[in-house]
């Protein structure tokens, strides 16, 4: 049975706020350690039903002056403004936080962890 590291935690700050009416935008303001799979500025946008999948949210991150393409959709947890993504095809879980009615956003990224049942590690973003 695999168990989860110490998950790195990212909180960023919303900018733009208001400017547009499905995407904001935010910017890290601290991170409990070092990965390059997520970037300095990120990119999150309602669904718009465009694939299979069903999540509420979609994940960008920037690349340069440029947007990447989706790196994972949030899906509902158990717990209110709690949801889950992954990266690399179910490799690294990640699990994001909206905190001060979305002006917040708290990430917990757990490398090379991902299972689908998120009782050991829900109480991780309450903290």
């Amino acid at each position: 049975m695999a168990t989860h590291n110490t998950p790195v935690t990212y909180i960023y700050k919303e900018i733009n706020t208001g400017r547009y009416t499905s995407v904001k935008h935010y910017e890290l303001i601290s991170e409990s350690g070092t990965t390059s799979d997520l970037s300095t500025h990120l990119n999150i946008s309602e669904n718009r039903n465009c694939a299979q999948s069903t999540p509420d949210y979609w994940l960008k991150k920037k690349n340069g002056k440029k947007w990447s393409k989706y790196l994972t959709g949030l899906f509902k947890t158990s717990t209110k403004q709690v949801f889950r993504g992954d990266l690399q095809k179910k490799k690294h879980l990640l699990l994001f936080r909206f905190l001060d009615d979305g002006q917040t956003l708290k990430i917990l990224y757990f490398k090379d962890y991902y299972k689908r049942d998120l009782t050991n590690v829900l109480p991780l973003i309450i903290e």
